[in-house]
């Protein structure tokens, strides 16, 4: 389904009412090349919340507070998309931890124990 809307400071508002089922969803946006200014990402990110499945809705990553606060920023984009690939990966693709990287854990356990 396509509906009109509006972006305006931040946000963007629909042109007419809509009542959802889910309170959380995704959407596509289509931006006028224009409307961009110059140094943004005109390329869409990429992204691979079109296969997340999202467990737990109510969860909120740091990143999605930041992202609240300042939506257009390109490396916070970055972030949550890179986010979002490894949350949706099945428990047997998360490949095993190197030693390289179990030591540097232990390191921080190390830290935190002072």
């Amino acid at each position: 389904m396509q509906v009109k809307a509006i972006y305006e400071d931040g946000a963007i508002n629909f042109t007419r009412p809509l009542r959802f089922k889910h309170h959380k969803f995704e959407i596509v946006v289509s931006i006028p090349e224009e409307e961009l200014e110059s140094g943004e990402i005109k390329a869409p990110v990429a992204c691979a919340a079109d296969n997340a499945t999202d467990a737990s809705p109510e969860y909120q990553s740091a990143l999605d507070t930041l992202l609240a606060q300042t939506p257009n920023d390109p490396w916070l984009q970055r972030m949550k998309a890179i986010e979002l690939r490894v949350l949706s990966l099945p428990d047997d693709q998360i490949p095993d931890l190197t030693a390289k990287q179990l030591d540097r854990m232990d390191a921080f356990a190390l830290r935190e124990d002072r």
